[in-house]
């Protein structure tokens, strides 16, 4: 079989440049869409684990006019927030190398997604607290 380099060398120049760069842009197109797909992915993988943040609205409906002391441990929905990750690793193990990293940038998107949460509780708690300070 003739290697990539033999064939070239029996195309004329011109041809073989132009052959070059249209199969240098179409690699280039087929990166974009991977990626563009990839990010999809991971999109709606972070998307999944984000479902168990709804908890977080709820916290403060928990020690609100109760006399519960506050948390000393995490949730109980915590351990479960990053399931849909762990079940989507578990099953995609032979994903190629070029997905490096997808853990790390799920559990990014996520961790953006809990502290958008947790400042939208704050900013309620803060809310209540100066309505039930003006009475």
């Amino acid at each position: 079989p003739a290697t990539a380099a033999a064939a070239e060398a029996r195309l004329d120049p011109a041809v073989a440049s132009q052959l070059r760069a249209c199969l240098e842009a179409q690699a280039s197109s087929a990166r974009d869409v991977c990626t563009a797909a990839w990010a999809a992915v991971e999109a709606h993988v972070a998307e999944e684990c984000a479902h168990a943040l709804s908890h977080v609205k709820h916290i403060s409906v928990n020690y609100r006019m109760t006399r519960k002391p506050p948390p000393r441990t995490h949730s109980g929905y915590v351990a479960g927030v990053l399931g849909p990750l762990r079940a989507f690793r578990d099953e995609h193990r032979t994903l190629p190398a070029a997905t490096e990293g997808y853990v790390g940038r799920v559990v990014g998107g996520v961790t953006r997604m809990y502290a958008d949460a947790v400042a939208s509780l704050l900013d309620t708690v803060r809310q209540m607290d100066d309505i039930i300070q003006r009475r």
